[in-house]
């Protein structure tokens, strides 16, 4: 499928695998990033929001919705990340979160949770949210300099693969389980791996390792 723009930042099937979530920004020219929803049968793309929207994207299990972080305004007009849901048809745009330097939302399995990155005093930590209170509680104690990049939910259990940079800029994958909430560290930091995704049985995680000097995927075989 043609992707509109000229750089394409994120892509997420929907979970039916019939549609295509691109985040893309048409020429350098032109910065503005886009979310369009791709159909895969016929190829129309639909813009379903735009703006300083941040990868990854993702689909809400159950419901025609996308999910995304965006810059925005908050208290006294600071500009921060926030978390932001639309239809797949663009419409009921709706604002989850305020002022909470938000990155990476990914879904449960049942579409009822989100988990998202936000930092405060320069710690980032995980938290959840429930869909029907908007509801938000904090699930990881990291302190300090420690980042995360990227978060992924398992398919089918209440674990977390998380990316995390620690404060002499070593970075890792780690699973996080939300029901012992105990860590489990599964590569070296002087590995540089990044952005885990989860195979769909969730068997393996697929990843970007930097350990040979430029980008190449692996896989993790749990």
């Amino acid at each position: 499928l043609r992707v509109p723009g000229q750089y394409a930042e994120a892509l997420a099937y929907s979970p039916d695998t019939s549609r295509i979530a691109a985040l893309t920004q048409r020429s350098p020219d032109r910065p503005v990033r886009r979310l369009h929803v791709l159909d895969r049968s016929t190829g129309r793309a639909t813009v379903v929001a735009e703006g300083a929207i941040e990868a990854p994207v993702a689909w809400r299990p159950g419901a025609e919705q996308v999910v995304f972080s965006r810059q925005t305004r908050a208290a006294h007009g600071s500009l921060v990340d926030d978390l932001f849901v639309v239809g797949a048809d663009g419409d009921n745009e709706r604002r989850l979160t305020h002022g909470r330097r938000t990155s990476a939302p990914t879904y449960g399995p049942d579409g009822e949770r989100l988990a998202f990155v936000a930092t405060a005093d320069g710690t980032a930590n995980v938290h959840l949210m429930t869909m029907e209170t908007g509801e938000t509680m904090r699930v990881t104690d990291y302190e300090g300099d420690l980042q995360i990049t990227g978060l992924q939910w398992h398919p089918s259990q209440d674990t977390l693969a998380l990316a995390r940079v620690d404060a002499k800029g070593g970075r890792q994958l780690v699973l996080y389980d939300l029901g012992t909430e105990t860590s489990t560290l599964l590569t070296d930091p002087d590995s540089d791996d990044r952005r885990p995704v989860w195979r769909p049985d969730g068997s393996q995680l697929a990843y970007t390792s930097l350990r040979d000097g430029v980008p190449n995927a692996f896989v993790y075989d749990l």
